[in-house]
């Protein structure tokens, strides 16, 4: 599992985290369709999303090699949080329109992959709380595979 969490964290974060956003504060709320943001503003939603997503991953691989059904289970608040972080993150990616266009585009190109970050990520909250520990290890593929079209996405 932790060999998971940095084969998850390294791409996500080169792909979200802009020079200097790590610094900004965390969004707490989602954006109307259409709102225009400086640089400034999407790097900030793009280092929160990075840090939720290594949140994520952080948290399930604090369970160590192996993961029974009470382990999982005692995950799911910590896995919530960073979940729930994500989801903002995504809602204000996607909701957002950059003012520098080549951030803008960046932003468009990462969202269809992070959406799809965050549907795995639901699998395995959910699959955390019920302690189903064969669902929540079927979905953990599909993170680090979602997160390294992320990455690509972000690459380009």
């Amino acid at each position: 599992m932790r060999r998971l969490a940095a084969a998850v964290l390294a791409p996500v974060c080169l792909v979200l985290a802009g020079c200097g956003a790590a610094s900004l504060p965390a969004p707490t709320a989602t954006l109307p369709s259409g709102t225009r943001v400086g640089p400034q503003v999407f790097l900030g939603d793009s280092a929160a999303t990075a840090t939720a997503v290594r949140a994520f991953a952080d948290a399930l691989g604090a369970n160590g090699p192996t993961l029974t059904a009470a382990q999982a289970k005692a995950s799911a608040p910590l896995l919530d949080k960073s979940f729930q972080q994500t989801q903002l993150g995504l809602n204000r990616l996607s909701t957002e329109q950059v003012s520098d266009s080549r951030l803008d585009a960046q932003r468009e190109a990462i969202i269809g992959p992070l959406g799809v970050v965050v549907v795995e990520m639901s699998a395995i909250d959910a699959a955390a709380h019920a302690g189903n520990v064969p669902t929540l290890i079927a979905h953990l593929v599909p993170l680090r595979t979602a997160i390294g079209a992320l990455q690509q996405a972000g690459a380009g």
